[in-house]
């Protein structure tokens, strides 16, 4: 089984003052976050497909349990 964890951006505001650029600053904050959740979720969902695939090989006896905690 896969245990990863998602890197958070340490700066999703991106460099300088958010106060300066306006709402074109905040929607770009807000696209940054969006993309961050996006791939989160790709990478999970991933995640549980390949996990699903590997407990259904175990199910049926085709794959031996080898698995480090």
């Amino acid at each position: 089984m896969h245990l990863r964890r998602l890197a958070m951006p340490t700066d999703l505001t991106g460099s300088g003052d958010c106060r300066t650029h306006g709402r074109s600053r905040s929607l770009g904050v807000r696209l940054n976050v969006i993309s961050f959740l996006v791939e989160g979720f790709r990478q999970r969902a991933q995640m549980f497909e390949d996990d699903t695939k590997l407990l259904m090989k175990l199910k049926s006896g085709t794959v031996e349990a080898n698995l480090n905690p």
